[in-house]
């Protein structure tokens, strides 16, 4: 035992295995210049194939996306391989 904590052993022949799982996910809000309502309907839909198109071109899943008048949340998946972008 080890900190009060108690590990089961491995059963006899059989051999323990590295097993990693990542879920990086990014939460991005695109806000309109003074929050003003200028996202129309006929502007709505290209607007979110955009936003797509720059997660597909950045290898990553577009979770979920939406688009207000004045915002446009969306959330996006990152790979195990890509390397997160640093904060400036």
């Amino acid at each position: 035992m080890r900190w009060g904590v108690r590990c089961a052993e491995p059963r006899e022949g059989r051999q323990d295995m590295a097993h990693t799982y990542t879920n990086l996910l990014t939460h991005i809000i695109f806000s309109t210049k003074s929050r003003d309502p200028v996202i129309t309907p006929a502007l709505r839909e290209d607007l979110l194939a955009y936003v797509g198109g720059i997660v597909r071109e950045l290898r990553g899943t577009l979770r979920a996306a939406r688009a207000r008048p004045d915002l446009s949340p969306a959330s996006r998946a990152y790979q195990p391989s890509d390397s997160l972008p640093s904060r400036r």
